[in-house]
């Protein structure tokens, strides 16, 4: 349905890459607030100006009215717009933006911005300790192989046994274990929230999918941190989110915030590597009530199996 060069332009597009002047510019956005323009058509509207033959097209297709840009991701494309089969897309949010999930008979690609520049890197690094398979992408997202599985904090009957939850804790151990490993602080080990969210899917084998590595920190870089780095390891403490969280509903820019944390904690590089890594450690501790609480059960076989495959890695 298209060719390669308008396919190409379509994803400079979606990551940004087009050159528009100040007039070009000003109309998009007033077309915009209009309301005129459907929102699956939103990501392509720079076409309309750039070029707009191929913005016509694009408007005329009936599967941009269900995927809209998601279709057009490299990992996704073939899903789209190359099979026969029965295809569905489900989109929800969160702090980064919007996350498209395209589905395909229980397989698929998950899409999200980026939350912060390093993400990708830790991602594609966490991918072989536990984490998603990363797949081809576009600038500015993250584009990973769908996990199958259950949530942490929705576990069936079979997987709560004593037996499955020691499993499970094993294999837990052994994924942390090999990413601290590799000098990646996940800091976002939500075994279950008030909500029952979660950040590990247990999988029919019991190994889990730790996934959402956008406060993640590669601390191989130790001392030398990022602003970023500084913001997000601080940021995670419980009740600084909140604050942060108001601070910004207030109009704080990401300024504002590094002055907070930096008047109200030391310099991330100077707290020792085992430190930030035991962070994950009390992570888990603390979600350990509250995800007993929502499945009813103990997870003391879970802490065992946990404590006895992680090492932690030498300082």
């Amino acid at each position: 349905m298209y060719t390669k060069q308008e396919i190409g332009r379509v994803r400079e597009t979606i990551e940004g890459k087009f050159s528009l002047n100040k007039d070009q510019i000003g109309r998009l956005r007033n077309l915009a607030a209009g309301g005129s323009v459907p929102r699956a058509m939103m990501p392509f509207l720079a076409l309309l100006e750039a070029e707009p033959a191929l913005y016509q097209k694009i408007s005329q297709d009936k599967k941009v009215e269900q995927f809209s840009a998601y279709g057009f991701f490299p990992a996704a494309y073939s899903m789209v717009y190359e099979s026969e089969k029965p295809i569905e897309l489900k989109v929800g949010g969160g702090a980064r933006g919007s996350t498209g999930i395209v589905l395909c008979e229980g397989s698929g690609v998950v899409i999200k911005p980026f939350q912060n520049g390093g993400e990708l890197g830790i991602a594609r690094l966490a991918s072989s300790f536990g984490g998603p398979l990363q797949l081809d992408t576009l600038d500015g997202f993250i584009s990973e192989e769908f996990a199958k599985g259950d949530f942490f904090s929705r576990l069936p009957p079979e997987k709560k046994t004593g037996e499955a939850l020691y499993a499970i804790g094993k294999k837990t151990g052994e994924v942390f274990r090999g990413l601290h490993a590799a000098g990646i602080y996940y800091n976002d080990t939500v075994l279950s929230d008030d909500l029952g969210r979660s950040h590990v899917i247990v999988q029919q084998d019991l190994k889990p999918v730790l996934f959402d590595y956008g406060v993640a920190i590669n601390v191989g870089k130790h001392p030398d941190f990022s602003k970023e780095d500084e913001v997000n390891f601080w940021k995670t403490l419980p009740g600084v989110n909140f604050q942060i969280d108001l601070m910004l509903g207030n109009g704080a820019s990401f300024g504002d915030i590094l002055s907070f944390i930096r008047d109200k904690f030391p310099p991330l590089g100077s707290v020792p590597k085992n430190e930030i890594f035991r962070r994950d450690l009390d992570f888990i501790g603390e979600g350990i009530s509250a995800a007993a609480g929502r499945l009813g059960i103990s997870l003391a076989p879970f802490l065992k199996g946990f404590k006895e495959t992680y090492a932690a890695p030498e300082a």
